[in-house]
């Protein structure tokens, strides 16, 4: 992860975990390393994105200036705000299949079986 995302990786968030004592302990460094994130960016909202969207207090994480939505949601509506983008980051995961390759069809019934039924629709029809 180190490799392909660093600039990703979150430290010195524990400080923030107090803020969300109604969110399941287990999922409350996510959501302090989440305003850890929106603090270093100066964005106005950081979105976690996760299934398990339950085990956190909304209202909780929008006091802190954060928002949370499946993969599915968040994937959809980014494709919506940029497809063009969207389309291209797709078509450039799919390019770099090497074992095995897969085809567009193929890359998309992948999302399908994970979960991201709307967006896989989404991804058919714009390729």
């Amino acid at each position: 992860m180190n490799r392909a995302a660093g600039d990703a990786l979150i430290s010195r968030y524990r400080q923030h975990e107090g803020l969300f004592p109604k969110t399941d302990a287990k999922d409350r460094h996510v959501a302090a390393a989440a305003v850890t994130a929106r603090k270093q960016s100066g964005v106005n909202v950081v979105t976690v994105i996760t299934w398990n969207l339950k085990d956190f207090n909304r209202k909780e994480l929008a006091q802190a200036g954060l928002a949370v939505e499946n993969p599915d949601t968040f994937l959809c509506r980014m494709m919506s705000d940029s497809p063009g983008n969207v389309v291209s980051a797709f078509v450039r995961m799919r390019d770099n299949l090497r074992n095995p390759t897969k085809t567009t069809q193929e890359c998309a019934d992948t999302l399908f079986a994970q979960g991201l039924k709307a967006f896989s629709g989404l991804i058919k029809a714009s390729t």
